[in-house]
């Protein structure tokens, strides 16, 4: 790893906040089952064997239109904060969506798929990019086909683009899964679009794996999100962490 002052549990950590965010905007959270983590959230009754259509580009708008959006974090299922997303035009027909004013993600909706470009972490003061971008919906993910992807990524210095902090490897696959319906809490019932994404990154001192589970509705764009993180740094060490997060209409 270069630049000065840098050390392994630094790019580690550095490594789980860029990810968290990417999956926060796009898009992320648990593994564990959704039904009852909360009382009103339950993404379980299937609608039928057959895929409804991929999300039209109207619905993915929907999630990248500027605004503000507030979504619930629930932990032991119960409500433990209130997030905010700030959607606003990056130009060049990208969009930038800040989380709290910590982290942020650059994302494109290129008429199919709704793709990553980068990741921001303020506090400290580091950008990801990915290329290829990274899918977050995809035509080619529906009907139960995989999606397979490989990406390079690269940790720079935020504001000091020559400044590389990390760079490595991501893999991903992105599954269309069963259409379901989402009751939201105080929110009404959502048929809603499930993509499941396994993701990968490997640092040059640090291994982060992700699952991820997003729900997308019409006029509601992004609805839910759960995912299950794995870190590992330099061999043993490491955490484990699941998130969920629910829109709060």
């Amino acid at each position: 790893m270069t630049g000065q002052g840098n050390t392994p549990a630094c790019a580690a950590r550095l490594a789980v906040l860029l990810i968290s965010a990417a999956l926060a905007a796009g898009g992320g959270c648990a593994r564990t089952a959704a039904t009852g983590l909360l009382p009103g959230f339950e993404p379980a009754r299937l609608l039928g064997v057959e895929h409804a259509p991929e999300p039209t580009a109207a619905e993915a708008l929907e999630t990248l239109m500027p605004g503000v959006r507030t979504f619930a974090r629930i932990e032991g299922g119960a409500v433990a904060a209130l997030d905010t997303m700030t959607i606003d035009s990056a130009g060049d027909g990208a969009w930038r969506c800040t989380i709290d004013g910590q982290r942020a993600s650059l994302v494109r909706f290129d008429g199919e798929q709704l793709l990553l470009v980068e990741t921001i972490d303020f506090p400290n003061r580091a950008a990801t990019t990915f290329d290829p971008p990274v899918p977050l919906t995809s035509q080619e993910a529906a009907n139960d086909a995989e999606l397979n992807t490989r990406h390079h990524a690269i940790v720079r210095s935020l504001g000091d683009e020559a400044r590389i902090i990390d760079r490595g490897t991501a893999e991903q696959v992105l599954r269309r899964e069963q259409d379901q319906d989402l009751r939201l809490p105080g929110g009404g019932v959502f048929r809603a679009a499930r993509f499941t994404r396994e993701f990968s990154l490997t640092l040059r001192r640090a291994h982060v794996m992700e699952r991820t589970t997003s729900w997308y509705a019409a006029n509601l764009g992004l609805a839910a999100e759960q995912s299950l993180e794995e870190v590992r740094v330099l061999g043993p060490l490491g955490w484990r962490k699941e998130r969920l997060v629910v829109r709060v209409p």
